[in-house]
C-alpha cells in the first residue's frame, strides 16, 4: 500500500523531516490504532515491526503519550500471528 511506501521512504530519508512531515506521519500512524478492531494497514504494520524490531521504538514514539493507542499497538504486536 501507499502507506508502507511512504513509511519506508520516511525511514530512509529522516534527515529531511520537518515538523509538518513528522506531524503528518504521526497522524497517519495514530489513525491505524485509533479504533479497536480492524484497520487496513494494522496487520501489515505489526508484521513489519515483528520482522524489524528496531521499528518498535519509532512506532511507540509516533503514538506519543496516548495510552490507548500504545495499548492497542502492544496488544496487536503481542497477539499470536
Amino acid at each position: 500500500s501507499f502507506f508502507f511506501y511512504r513509511l519506508g521512504l520516511a525511514l530512509r530519508c529522516n534527515q529531511h523531516w520537518d515538523v509538518a512531515f513528522f506531524r503528518m506521519l504521526r497522524r497517519e500512524m495514530m489513525s491505524i490504532f485509533a479504533e479497536p478492531g480492524w484497520h487496513p494497514n494494522r496487520k501489515g504494520l505489526v508484521q513489519l515491526v515483528r520482522k524489524q524490531p528496531r521499528l518498535r521504538p519509532f512506532i511507540t514514539r509516533m503514538l506519543g503519550k496516548d495510552e490507548t493507542l500504545l495499548l492497542r499497538f502492544e496488544q496487536a504486536l503481542n497477539k499470536q500471528p
